[in-house]
């Protein structure tokens, strides 16, 4: 089947081990398995047979789980919108106005919430001590550098317990010994943390810092054939991929607001 092409094939189950145990009960014994012979499926063909116990779940369970940060502070942001896996989530928005914090905050809850871990390729956070800070002040809510009035900065006990919840928990991706960071480069970076360390979330801040993997293509289909890899890479392993894609700077108007 491989060399001839499988739709060209069919299988046949004997009732015994092969032929010949066929053939030893009776003719008709091997002529009734050759008769009932099936073709080979075709791969990425699917039937209502192969997804019936899926089906039957949905009707008893209903629609299947999204999840969402439940702390107070997300309002009813739940209500419009809520995430689950095997998705890619793309935040856009006016620059400079708190994409990659909101991103940032949004996933540590549900690691926090879910008990999930998270992967972030965030190359504009730069060094990655520094970044590590922002996550700090996040999980606890204070300034890591200056006290505020009655409240004052994250302490070193503080930083140890951050260090105890987050170490297996929480990583940051970045290039290693001169990498270029390529999409194919990142994808099997992914890859790799999503067996080794079982990451369920992948942060992608953002997606103008990687390079395009080497094609004739021009930029428009290649921006497609990424988010097509993207959403294919969350489907097949079921993982939950955010994507911060920061648009061309807008422009304002004579009275400071921004135009189309």
């Amino acid at each position: 089947a491989q060399r001839l092409g499988r739709y060209r094939c069919e299988r046949v189950l004997f009732k015994n081990k092969d032929a010949n145990g066929d053939l030893l009960e009776g003719e008709t014994v091997l002529s009734q398995s050759i008769q009932e012979s099936k073709k080979y499926p075709a791969s990425g063909t699917h039937t209502v047979d192969d997804l019936i116990d899926d089906i039957m779940e949905l009707h008893e369970k209903g629609m299947p789980e999204t999840i969402f940060p439940k702390d107070s502070s997300f309002g009813d942001l739940k209500n419009i919108f809520s995430v689950m896996r095997g998705h890619l989530c793309v935040a856009t928005g006016i620059p400079s106005h708190g994409k990659s914090n909101f991103v940032e905050w949004y996933v540590m809850n549900l690691m926090k919430d879910y008990d999930l871990k998270a992967s972030f390729f965030s190359p504009e956070h730069h060094p990655m001590a520094l970044h590590q800070t922002t996550f700090i002040e996040k999980f606890y809510g204070k300034n890591f550098f200056i006290d505020n009035p009655g409240l004052p900065r994250v302490s070193k006990e503080e930083i140890q317990r951050y260090k105890r919840w987050a170490n297996e928990k929480l990583y940051i991706t970045s290039p290693d010994k001169g990498e270029f960071p390529t999409w194919g480069w990142l994808l099997e970076k992914f890859k790799e943390q999503m067996f080794i360390y079982g990451v369920d979330i992948f942060v992608i801040d953002a997606f103008n810092k990687l390079e395009f993997d080497k094609s004739t293509d021009g930029e428009l289909s290649k921006i497609k054939r990424v988010l097509t890899q993207l959403t294919m890479f969350a489907q097949m392993n079921n993982i939950i991929i955010f994507l911060v894609a920061h648009p061309t700077k807008m422009q304002k108007n004579e009275a400071d607001i921004y135009v189309k």
